[in-house]
């Protein structure tokens, strides 16, 4: 397309913190929720949430405003969430956005995402009274499957104290027969096996103690897998 005589076509050029902030709208997520609670209770509301929340932290808190920091494994800051708390009579709407401290990534891989649903899931809990927690523990193991992890143990000792004790009886062997490995190497060799025969043992007394424990707590025989003649139970 011609371009008309006299008009002079200028093209935009987007500045560095323009195309940062643009990036960085790729990497944040924004959530909104409405609590039961008066505007002037939500900075307790908001410590109380956040002490259950693992990897964030408070950075500031205000009356009507907070942010938070969110942490990773290496204790670097991987970015925050910004609070804004906004009256609705005698509730509050908490207006959260996160922001991540490494736009160029492009994305945090919803991970903005789930840190405010626990945010809020917190707050929610926080407000009924309830004390959030972390997550129920894992139901106990069977008195069956119990023993059974300790028979493991037992096996596992035992197949090292047999092996290693046929390696040292080998390597042995080899030191003594005329024209066999040289010293060092053959030394070598049956210092491994006198290890890994160590390691069989130890963990056969540890079978044993944990054992002695278990049918102190339950039982002699807690937890045997019994079999009768066939056809009976």
């Amino acid at each position: 397309m011609a371009i008309p005589r006299g008009r002079v076509y200028r093209r935009r050029v987007s500045t560095f913190g323009e195309r940062m902030n643009e990036m960085r709208g790729w990497s944040s997520a924004r959530a909104t929720v409405d609590l039961d609670v008066t505007v002037d209770r939500m900075p307790g509301i908001v410590r109380q949430a956040v002490a259950t929340v693992p990897g964030l932290g408070v950075s500031e808190l205000g009356p009507n405003a907070g942010t938070l920091f969110r942490k990773t494994t290496l204790a670097y800051r991987a970015g925050t969430i910004a609070l804004t708390f906004e009256p609705q009579g005698s509730r509050t709407r908490v207006i959260a956005v996160t922001r991540s401290s490494m736009p160029l990534v492009g994305t945090d891989y919803g991970r903005g995402d789930k840190d405010l649903a626990a945010l809020f899931e917190a707050m929610r809990a926080a407000v009924a009274g309830a004390k959030p927690g972390p997550l129920s523990p894992s139901p106990t193991p069977s008195l069956a499957l119990q023993r059974l992890a300790i028979g493991r143990v037992r096996v596992f000792g035992l197949v090292f104290v047999i092996a290693g004790a046929i390696g040292c009886v080998l390597a042995i062997a080899l030191l003594v027969a005329p024209g066999g490995r040289g010293p060092v190497i053959g030394s070598l060799q049956l210092v491994l096996w006198v290890l890994m025969t160590g390691v069989g043992v130890r963990r056969l007394l540890v079978a044993r103690r944990r054992l002695a424990a278990f049918e102190a707590a339950n039982g002699p025989r807690a937890g045997e897998q019994r079999s009768g003649p066939r056809g009976r139970p």
